[in-house]
């Protein structure tokens, strides 16, 4: 079953002569304005909106950095949660938002002369 909203959702989105529709999900997903409680990602080409998480998912990101602190501090290295991540990630260059990252201090991040750019 599929559930169907009969609510107007507000004016229909039309073309600006001066700027095309987007024709890939990428141009889509640099295109959209912010959206709060909204999480965005590109994956495997697909463009992806799903809420925020809950306090659930934040405190199992706690939990991982504390099972990591020791292996952090030994080696230097950093832990992040949440959705605000910068580094480099191999593989597809595609805007993915990791809810928790594991690298070593000094690892390339987007922006800077030693990672390629977003886009």
């Amino acid at each position: 079953m599929v559930a169907t909203s009969r609510k107007p959702h507000g004016p229909a989105l039309a073309p600006v002569p001066e700027r095309p529709l987007p024709g890939t999900p990428r141009e889509l997903f640099d295109s959209l304005p912010p959206l709060p409680g909204l999480r965005t990602e590109i994956i495997d080409g697909r463009l992806i909106v799903s809420p925020a998480g809950t306090p659930e998912h934040g405190w199992t990101g706690t939990l991982l950095y504390e099972a990591f602190r020791s292996f952090c501090r030994e080696r230097g290295w950093r832990a992040w949660m949440g959705g605000s991540v910068d580094v480099c990630i191999d593989g597809s260059r595609e805007p993915v938002e990791p809810d928790f990252v594991l690298a070593p201090k000094d690892c390339p991040r987007w922006g800077s002369a030693n990672c390629c750019p977003r886009g």
